[in-house]
Protein backbone atom coordinates (compact mmCIF):
# COMPACT_ATOMS: atom_id res chain seq x y z
CA UNK A 1 0.00 0.00 0.00
CA UNK A 2 2.82 2.42 0.78
CA UNK A 3 4.26 1.87 -2.70
CA UNK A 4 1.00 3.03 -4.31
CA UNK A 5 0.87 6.14 -2.13
CA UNK A 6 4.40 7.05 -3.16
CA UNK A 7 3.66 6.42 -6.83
CA UNK A 8 0.56 8.62 -6.88
CA UNK A 9 1.85 11.30 -4.57
CA UNK A 10 3.26 14.24 -6.48
CA UNK A 11 4.72 17.08 -4.54
CA UNK A 12 3.98 20.51 -5.89
CA UNK A 13 6.33 23.19 -4.55
CA UNK A 14 4.69 25.94 -2.53
CA UNK A 15 4.70 29.50 -3.81
CA UNK A 16 7.30 30.37 -1.16
CA UNK A 17 9.57 27.60 -2.43
CA UNK A 18 9.14 28.76 -6.02
CA UNK A 19 9.86 32.39 -5.13
CA UNK A 20 13.23 31.50 -3.61
CA UNK A 21 14.58 30.72 -7.07
CA UNK A 22 13.16 33.80 -8.81
CA UNK A 23 15.35 36.67 -9.94
CA UNK A 24 14.17 40.21 -9.16
CA UNK A 25 12.78 40.53 -12.70
CA UNK A 26 10.88 37.23 -12.39
CA UNK A 27 9.50 38.31 -9.01
CA UNK A 28 8.17 41.61 -10.41
CA UNK A 29 6.81 39.90 -13.52
CA UNK A 30 4.89 37.38 -11.43
CA UNK A 31 3.71 40.12 -9.05
CA UNK A 32 2.23 42.04 -12.00
CA UNK A 33 0.01 39.04 -12.82
CA UNK A 34 -2.10 39.94 -9.77
CA UNK A 35 -2.91 43.49 -10.97
CA UNK A 36 -5.99 42.40 -12.93
CA UNK A 37 -7.62 41.31 -9.64
CA UNK A 38 -5.87 43.35 -6.96
CA UNK A 39 -6.25 47.10 -6.55
CA UNK A 40 -3.47 49.06 -4.89
CA UNK A 41 -3.70 52.69 -3.79
CA UNK A 42 -2.47 55.18 -1.24
CA UNK A 43 -4.18 57.57 1.14
CA UNK A 44 -2.65 60.51 2.96
CA UNK A 45 -3.13 61.07 6.67
CA UNK A 46 -3.45 64.57 8.12
CA UNK A 47 -2.63 65.67 11.64
CA UNK A 48 -4.81 67.95 13.79
CA UNK A 49 -3.29 71.05 12.10
CA UNK A 50 -4.13 69.87 8.57
CA UNK A 51 -0.58 68.90 7.60
CA UNK A 52 -0.10 65.67 5.67
CA UNK A 53 2.25 63.62 7.83
CA UNK A 54 1.91 60.01 6.68
CA UNK A 55 0.49 57.73 4.04
CA UNK A 56 -1.05 54.26 4.06
CA UNK A 57 -1.10 51.64 1.34
CA UNK A 58 -4.48 50.01 0.58
CA UNK A 59 -4.55 46.62 -1.14
CA UNK A 60 -7.97 45.25 -2.14
CA UNK A 61 -9.21 42.11 -3.86
CA UNK A 62 -12.98 41.86 -4.22
CA UNK A 63 -14.58 42.75 -0.90
CA UNK A 64 -11.41 42.02 1.10
CA UNK A 65 -8.80 44.65 1.86
CA UNK A 66 -5.68 45.19 3.91
CA UNK A 67 -4.11 48.50 4.89
CA UNK A 68 -0.49 49.06 5.82
CA UNK A 69 0.52 50.77 9.03
CA UNK A 70 0.97 54.54 8.53
CA UNK A 71 4.24 55.31 6.77
CA UNK A 72 5.55 58.68 8.03
CA UNK A 73 6.67 61.20 5.43
CA UNK A 74 10.18 62.64 5.70
CA UNK A 75 8.69 66.13 5.87
CA UNK A 76 5.09 67.22 6.57
CA UNK A 77 3.20 68.58 3.57
CA UNK A 78 0.64 71.37 3.59
CA UNK A 79 -2.39 71.03 1.30
CA UNK A 80 -2.76 73.84 -1.24
CA UNK A 81 -6.11 75.56 -1.72
CA UNK A 82 -7.57 75.39 -5.23
CA UNK A 83 -8.13 78.71 -7.01
CA UNK A 84 -11.79 79.73 -7.46
CA UNK A 85 -11.46 79.49 -11.25
CA UNK A 86 -10.43 75.85 -10.97
CA UNK A 87 -13.48 75.00 -8.87
CA UNK A 88 -15.80 76.42 -11.57
CA UNK A 89 -14.39 73.98 -14.12
CA UNK A 90 -12.60 74.39 -17.38
CA UNK A 91 -14.37 75.11 -20.66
Amino acid sequence: MNIFKKLWKTETPTIEEQMEGWSDVECLTNFMKFFSRVGIGTEFIQDEHGFITAQVLHTQCGLNAVTSPPLPLDWPLEPVAFPEDYKKGLN
